[in-house]
C-alpha cells in the first residue's frame, strides 16, 4: 500500500484551508481506494478546537509524522498556496528521501508506476482501482 502526505496552507485561513483539503482528501480516496492511503494533516484542526496546541507543536508532529513513514512507499504532494508550514513539510520530505509531488498529475503518475491500476480479474480495463468484477 502506497501512502500519500497532503501538504497544503492550514493557518492562514484554518475552516477555509481544511475544507479545500478535505475536499482533495475525497476526490483522491475515492480514486484510489484499495492502492493508497491519504494522511490529512489538516484535520488536526478537529485536535486543536478540542485541545489546542501551539502553532510550533502541530509543525513539530508534521515533521515526525513523515519522518516515522517509509519514504520508499510514499510521497508529498504539496497542495497550492503559500505556506511556510507546508513549505517545511517539503524540505523535511526531500532530507528524507520522500518524493515530492507538485500536481495531480504528477500525483496520478507517481501512483501508476508503482501500483497499476485495475484489479486483475479478467475481462477488468484497468481503469479503476477498485471495480465490481
Amino acid at each position: 500500500m502506497l501512502w500519500i502526505y497532503l501538504s497544503g496552507p492550514m493557518s492562514s485561513d484554518m475552516c477555509s484551508n481544511t475544507h479545500r483539503a478535505c475536499y482533495l482528501w475525497r476526490r483522491l480516496q475515492d480514486r484510489y481506494r484499495g492502492r493508497v492511503v491519504f494522511i490529512c494533516p489538516q484535520w488536526s484542526m478537529l485536535q486543536d478546537t478540542v485541545y489546542p496546541m501551539p502553532y510550533e507543536h502541530w509543525i513539530q508532529y508534521d515533521l515526525d509524522l513523515l519522518t516515522a513513514l517509509p519514504p520508499a512507499s510514499g510521497a508529498v504532494l504539496r497542495m497550492h498556496g503559500e505556506s511556510v508550514g507546508a513549505d517545511r513539510e517539503v524540505a523535511k520530505a526531500k532530507e528524507l528521501g520522500i518524493d515530492v509531488l507538485e500536481t495531480e498529475k504528477d500525483l496520478s503518475a507517481w501512483v501508476n508506476e508503482r501500483s497499476p491500476a485495475g484489479c486483475g480479474k479478467p475481462g477488468c480495463s484497468g481503469c479503476q482501482p477498485v471495480c465490481d468484477l
